[in-house]
């Protein structure tokens, strides 16, 4: 790829780049694990992954506007009509578009290109591990969800959907997204974030529920009726 395309894309991503958790930062970290996957996979077409990577989440600000749209349709249209309105040629522009298609974590379209599947597998691992975990904490804190809620004075695990809370989130979704790998590196690399994550998971969750349960106990003995 030459480096004028590069940042021709690179520009385009940045002026398409919504202010969140799915920022910049979000779209190079996804580059750089599509570029440690595709080193392990063969005839990948890295103009294609790479141009996908940088323009797969420009759909992002038309879907937060309107919740009815899919960023990943929108985002595959409007980066293929780009590309052909830059002079890329069409078999470029659909390659890049199918990628872009198949991405969404809840999306039924189902990636089939290696480039796609790479894309797709890059995309998941950003939430995964420890930085699934801190993205997740930081749109939570953004939107006011706690970490974790308290009933009966018991701490709760996040396996009840009741409350909206960053535990919930984790039983329900983080916690998935390692069985919907598409590449061998990818699941490789899935396996040791999911070892991370879980640790994380289970050492938070362990301090607040001996936190509680102790501090609850010291207070039925020293309150009085």
């Amino acid at each position: 790829m030459k480096k004028k395309d590069f940042e021709k894309a690179e520009a385009y991503m940045r002026q398409n780049c919504e202010k969140s958790a799915h920022a910049e930062d979000h779209i190079y970290r996804v580059l750089y694990n599509a570029l440690n996957i595709a080193a392990s996979e063969e005839n990948v077409d890295l103009d294609v992954l790479i141009t996908a990577c940088l323009l797969h989440d420009i759909g992002r600000p038309a879907e937060i506007a309107n919740s009815s749209i899919d960023h990943a349709e929108y985002g595959s249209k409007t980066a293929y009509n780009w590309l052909i309105e830059n002079n890329y040629d069409n078999a470029f522009a659909q390659s890049v578009a199918e990628c872009i298609l198949c991405h969404r974590y809840r999306g039924n379209n189902i990636p089939k290109t290696i480039e796609a599947k790479i894309l797709y597998d890059a995309d998941k691992l950003d939430a995964a591990g420890l930085i699934g975990i801190a993205r997740t904490l930081l749109f939570k804190g953004t939107i006011g969800e706690p970490i974790y809620t308290v009933k009966n004075g018991e701490v709760q695990n996040g396996t009840d959907k009741e409350n909206q809370n960053f535990f919930t989130e984790y039983i329900h979704k983080l916690s998935k997204v390692y069985d919907k790998m598409t590449t061998a590196k990818g699941k490789e690399i899935a396996l040791e974030m999911k070892n991370e994550a879980e640790r994380f998971y289970n050492e938070l969750y362990g301090y607040l529920d001996k936190l509680y349960s102790g501090g609850n106990s010291i207070l039925d003995e020293y309150i009085t009726e």
